[in-house]
């Protein structure tokens, strides 16, 4: 059972929480950088949200493989439970950064620029016509087609 010059159980327990907790550090700080950089891609207004959006779901696959491995919760080292705590919390505090003023202008201005009329509400705050007393609400009918001549 011999793993070159040392044993398998010769590994004190110390270094081996170390070496899992530099393993999970690496991880989180990768996976803020990979968000960070999928959300800056994002305008302006909405970056800290969908980062927020982003670590939420990372928080949650988290939490479910911690589940799925049974990690416990008080290990001596750093778990996907951990991580999953970390990534929520950073999450709520960029959802709290965030400007609600700024989103829903943002939002407008995209709904306005992608309207071909202008915007939607305009559209629908413009009177409808009705008809005249005493006109029928029939549109008139075209007028007859000339006969063709060769």
């Amino acid at each position: 059972m011999s793993n070159g010059n040392r044993q398998l159980g010769s590994i004190p327990p110390e270094t081996i929480a170390v070496a899992v907790n530099r393993t999970m550090m690496y991880l989180a700080v990768l996976t803020v950088t990979v968000i960070f950089f999928v959300a800056s891609f994002q305008p302006r207004p909405v970056l800290l949200p969908a980062m927020s959006s982003l670590l939420t779901i990372c928080a949650f696959a988290a939490a479910l493989f911690a589940l799925v491995r049974v990690q416990p919760f008080n290990a001596p080292f750093l778990t996907f439970w951990d991580l999953a705590a970390v990534w929520l919390f950073v999450a709520i505090g960029l959802g709290m950064l965030a400007d609600p003023e700024a989103i829903k202008a943002y939002h407008a201005s995209v709904l306005d620029a992608s309207s071909p009329a202008g915007s939607e509400t305009a559209a629908a705050e413009q009177p409808v016509p009705t008809p005249q007393a005493g006109a029928s609400a029939t549109p008139p009918a075209p007028p007859p087609a000339a006969p063709a001549t060769n």
